[in-house]
C-alpha cells in the first residue's frame, strides 16, 4: 500500500516493482490487481494542481468483490475484509 502510494506511476511499473499480477478491468483501461479481494475501477472526472502534487477526483465505475469476502446479502463483510486503512481498524457494522 506504501509502495504504490507513495510513488508515481507516469514513469514506473508499479504493479511489477510490487510483485503483484495486473488483473484485465472490466470498465476502465488501468488494470487491478490479482488476488485482491477487491478491485475498485474509477475513471477521472477531474484534477486540481496543488503544486507539490496533483489531486484527482474520479467516479467509480465498477467495483469487483471476490466472493468469499461478501455476507448474504451481497454485500462487503467488513469483518472479513479485514482492510488496511490509513486511519485507523474499520468499525465493526451494528
Amino acid at each position: 500500500m506504501d509502495l504504490c502510494g507513495c510513488i508515481s506511476g507516469r514513469n514506473r511499473d508499479k504493479v511489477a516493482r510490487s510483485g503483484r499480477t495486473p488483473s484485465a478491468a472490466v470498465r476502465v483501461s488501468s488494470p487491478g490487481i490479482e488476488g485482491f479481494p477487491v478491485n475498485t475501477e474509477c475513471a477521472i472526472r477531474t484534477s486540481v494542481d496543488l503544486g507539490s502534487h496533483t489531486y484527482y477526483f474520479g467516479q467509480i465505475m465498477a467495483v469487483r468483490c471476490d466472493p468469499s469476502v461478501l455476507d448474504a446479502s451481497g454485500a462487503i463483510c467488513v469483518e472479513t475484509l479485514a482492510p488496511l486503512t490509513a486511519f485507523g481498524a474499520a468499525s465493526p457494522r451494528h
